[in-house]
């Protein structure tokens, strides 16, 4: 799996927040409509739900966002669109969120949209996994 954003702050990059354990996050820099994209390469899921874990350590978190999919990375389809999510408002949480429009994809990509809830344009994911159905070419 490759990991690419639309920017990166500092040395927080974006292949930082596979994992829900460790204390590692992205961090994108402030600026609107920030995103991470998430490439599985030579295969493709159909994402079901998603885990989402909060900054471990201050309060840029996730506050409004849309997830995405592409088969091709030209063509895009909103598969989830959150507004106004609190669950995820404090330090260190982790929450679930379904898919409500799930579709086969190579690509999947998370937008953040608006601002966070430390009311600045900083993405920041400490932890972020997909689950669903995971189709292999390989």
């Amino acid at each position: 799996m490759d990991v690419t954003s639309s920017s990166v702050y500092l040395y927080h990059f974006p292949e930082s927040c596979l994992d829900l354990v460790e204390d590692t996050y992205f961090a994108s820099d402030d600026f609107n409509n920030q995103w991470i994209l998430f490439d599985f390469k030579h295969n493709e899921i159909i994402p079901s739900f998603y885990l989402i874990r909060s900054q471990y350590d201050y309060v840029n978190n996730l506050k409004s966002w849309m997830i995405e999919g592409s088969i091709d990375g030209n063509d895009w389809t909103i598969m989830d669109k959150r507004l106004g999510v609190d669950c995820l408002k404090e330090k260190n949480v982790i929450a679930r969120f379904s898919i409500q429009n799930p579709m086969r994809c190579r690509f999947v990509r998370l937008t953040q949209l608006g601002n966070n809830w430390n009311d600045n344009n900083f993405l920041i994911i400490s932890g972020i996994e997909f689950f669903g159905k995971f189709i292999s070419y390989i």
